[in-house]
């Protein structure tokens, strides 16, 4: 899955989808193993990811991506 259909599934722009990726990513959550290869490299911490999005949407912030 490319990261527009990411983002067009989540009714997201692609831009959301790739800074969240590459946070990911950089956070050590995820790993990308090629250009629609992720790999799901810390369960815990992306749980902690999505606590805390959650949270921040709740609290109306609009730039939270709760799933990728």
């Amino acid at each position: 899955m490319s990261r527009q259909d990411i983002a067009d599934y989540l009714d997201l722009t692609i831009e959301t989808v790739s800074r969240t990726i590459t946070q990911l990513q950089r956070e050590a959550v995820i790993g990308i193993t090629s250009a629609r290869g992720i790999v799901l490299r810390d369960r815990a911490a992306l749980a902690t990811v999505a606590i805390r999005d959650n949270s921040r949407a709740s609290h109306g912030y609009s730039d939270c991506a709760t799933a990728v």
